[in-house]
């Protein structure tokens, strides 16, 4: 097994933790495509408790277009770290971040007057299925903000001289490069779900 920037590489010279994170997306695809089967099994099951009518689109439309730009601030971060450009690369990341923690805001805020209102997980079959599914979403973008947390922290791209062009094999650009698939991933993950579940019973 070949080194590849430092770290162990596979025969076809792809950083081992870059292969690690897709792996890591295909088994949580499944993990969703599941959740989501379930969603659309019990879609249907709201008698007495949370339903698509008590659902807010604008609030949630509002909150999957901040994620949808975050997706945009995470490639300038990583075009940014990728030409040495630092400063543009933490402000970006910090604005990734920030998008991310938003969407955070507005989620607690809708799961927060669903629960006022006596709606919760186990109000309905309809419930239960809509928190497991967007409350796992949900984690995944809370870890997605603390990794951008520690890029920040822990300085990660320090070695990098202002100006200069890294290789796609640098330590520090692989690790912003491996965030991004992450945070790509939970972003379009999201597109399914609000689709699913906010546009779907609209029509």
């Amino acid at each position: 097994m070949a080194a590849h920037g430092g770290h162990p590489a596979t025969s076809l010279g792809l950083d081992m933790r870059k292969l690690g994170m897709w792996t890591f997306i295909g088994s949580e695809s499944i993990f969703f495509g599941t959740l989501i089967a379930n969603f659309f099994r019990w879609r249907g099951s709201s008698e007495g408790g949370l339903g698509p009518e008590n659902l807010d689109i604008n609030l949630t439309g509002a909150g999957a277009f901040v994620l949808l730009m975050s997706s945009l601030t995470m490639v300038l971060a990583l075009a940014a770290i990728r030409s040495g450009r630092m400063k543009q690369y933490r402000l970006w990341i910090g604005a990734t971040a920030g998008l991310g923690l938003i969407f955070i805001g507005i989620q607690t805020l809708e799961f927060t007057t669903f629960a006022l209102e006596g709606l919760g997980m186990g109000s309905s079959l309809f419930g239960g299925a809509f928190f497991a599914l967007t409350g796992f979403h949900g984690l995944h973008v809370v870890i997605g903000v603390i990794w951008f947390a520690f890029l920040l922290i822990f300085r990660v791209g320090k070695d990098i001289e202002p100006g200069e062009h890294v290789s796609s094999d640098n330590h520090s650009f692989v690790s912003v490069e491996i965030c991004g698939l992450y945070w790509h991933f939970v972003d379009l993950v999201w597109v399914f779900i609000f689709t699913l579940i906010y546009l779907l019973p609209a029509v």
